[in-house]
């Protein structure tokens, strides 16, 4: 689309987390753990100041390799330690998964979970994992571009299928734009 100048704009697509996943991730009572996986592409590492874990650098470093991130806030140790290290854990994972679609896809990243503490009904606590990978809010739709009597792309049908899409989606899609 952005090839056959359809929008003034550059136009960018990618998946974006469920509300229900980022609402969970929002609402934690404590955030115990965070983990990454990704493959470097230097063609498509996002710059140095979008992630606080250092993808530039790691990808430098280790441009042939899987590379795993993991940060978890000790089950041991002074309540007041252990509960600011969660919202730290919370406010940096949450600041990562603002930024999950653009590295979704051609950057590698294979994983992201999280493990946290939830407020339940009842007033208990319990633990969850999320998968923001596989929560993430996502689409298919066929298309097609050329019509039975003309020959020529229909740059149309996917522009529509794309507006369909987000129409039956708009809850999360702007739950997720507004996080």
């Amino acid at each position: 689309m952005n090839a056959c100048g359809l929008a003034a704009e550059e136009i960018a697509l990618w998946p974006v987390i469920s509300q229900d996943v980022w609402t969970k991730l929002q609402n934690a009572k404590a955030v115990h753990n965070f983990e990454f996986t990704f493959r470097p592409n230097p063609a498509f590492m996002p710059p140095d100041s979008s992630s606080i874990f250092g993808f530039k650098q790691a990808g430098d470093r280790y441009p042939d390799h899987r590379i795993t991130w993991k940060v978890e806030v000790p089950k041991r140790g002074q309540a007041t330690s252990r509960a600011r290290g969660h919202r730290r854990l919370q406010e940096d994972a949450m600041h990562f998964m603002s930024e999950l679609g653009y590295l979704i896809g051609p950057s590698g990243i294979e994983r992201a979970r999280a493990l946290v503490s939830l407020p339940t009904e009842d007033g208990h606590i319990k633990e969850e994992p999320l998968d923001f990978l596989k929560h993430h809010v996502t689409a298919k739709k066929r298309v097609e571009v050329r019509s039975s009597e003309d020959a020529r792309p229909r740059y149309t049908a996917a522009v529509e299928a794309i507006m369909e899409a987000a129409q039956e989606h708009m809850n999360d899609l702007r739950g997720a734009v507004s996080g």
